[in-house]
């Protein structure tokens, strides 16, 4: 038995095996399962197994597909297990992973379905049944998200509040700095939140520090790979469990979230993005529910007696 990598598919081109096992196969370009691998199955009554957790409809969905057709395709097979197949599967920590992923990527992960990069926001339209209001009800707590953008790229300022319901969007092109400092001035001195997050990538920091002496709730964040997947899974979530309203008028807003899917990286990770036009509206929200989330619950005095 010899264990290869197929990261450098040449170092292995012409190898000979007797029987072939490939895991995460999924996860292999396709040139190097089709020119590497295949070409060592080439003498008769050599075989190959190829295993995975699905990573989309790519080369190994379609394998998987030839096998469902034995008539047609009598030279593969396929069979498929999940987590509920497995006697040891820990059945409680993966009901805690199922309520805080996308349902999407739960069942690529655990219940090994070949999902597409499609749309990741479900119940929008049953969402949408907020009003919008130009000042804030007494009582009331709000967080702020902002994405910004100029001249040509839109600004978006998102404030939602302490029930989780989306009170304002306020979006606006064509706007340099002096202008988009006004905008952003006039939203929070109207609805006061408890905290204002700001993208601090690119024009964001210098506009965050420019305001912050008058605006003290401001708070740069900045936007990774990492910190993207994790505030969108939370938007998703809270889309799934009802835990967000939005206004019901929304229609670019549906737009955008309708046309934000995800992709996986090389490595298998997952990567979000606007499958088509803009997502400012998305990030906007995404920053602005992050905000809540972080920032809903006050500081709690603790009073020790004894």
């Amino acid at each position: 038995m010899e264990f290869k990598s197929t990261l450098a598919g040449d170092s292995i081109r012409g190898s000979s095996v007797d029987f072939l096992i490939c895991t995460e196969s999924a996860f292999m370009p396709r040139e190097v399962v089709e020119q590497v691998l295949l070409p060592m199955l080439n003498v008769k009554g050599k075989k190959a197994l190829f295993e995975s957790t699905p990573r989309g409809r790519n080369w190994f969905w379609e394998y998987y597909m030839k096998g469902k057709d034995r008539i047609e395709n009598p030279e593969f097979a396929c069979v498929k297990f999940t987590y509920v197949d497995n006697p040891l599967s820990n059945l409680k920590l993966i009901s805690t992973i199922k309520k805080n992923i996308p349902f999407k990527v739960f069942q690529q992960e655990y219940l090994a379905e070949f999902v597409d990069g499609g749309a990741v926001f479900n119940n929008i339209d049953r969402l949408m049944t907020g009003e919008v209001i130009s000042k804030p009800v007494a009582g009331h707590k709000y967080f702020v998200g902002i994405d910004i953008g100029l001249i040509t790229d839109r600004t978006v300022i998102t404030v939602i509040n302490q029930l989780g319901q989306v009170v304002l969007i306020d979006k606006f092109t064509e706007l340099e700095s002096p202008q988009v400092k006004e905008r952003i001035k006039a939203v929070v001195q109207t609805f006061k939140p408890v905290k204002t997050y700001i993208e601090r990538n690119g024009i964001g920091l210098a506009i965050c520090q420019d305001l912050k002496p008058e605006i003290p709730s401001l708070e740069a964040i900045l936007t990774t790979n990492q910190s993207k997947e994790v505030r969108i899974s939370q938007l998703i979530n809270a889309c799934e469990s009802n835990f967000i309203t939005l206004p019901k008028d929304a229609d670019d807003l549906k737009n955008e979230m309708d046309s934000f899917g995800f992709s996986f990286t090389k490595t298998g990770k997952i990567s979000y993005q606007s499958i088509t036009g803009h997502d400012d509206m998305v990030m906007s929200l995404a920053f602005a529910y992050d905000c809540f989330l972080k920032n809903k619950r006050g500081r709690n005095l603790i009073i020790r007696t004894g």
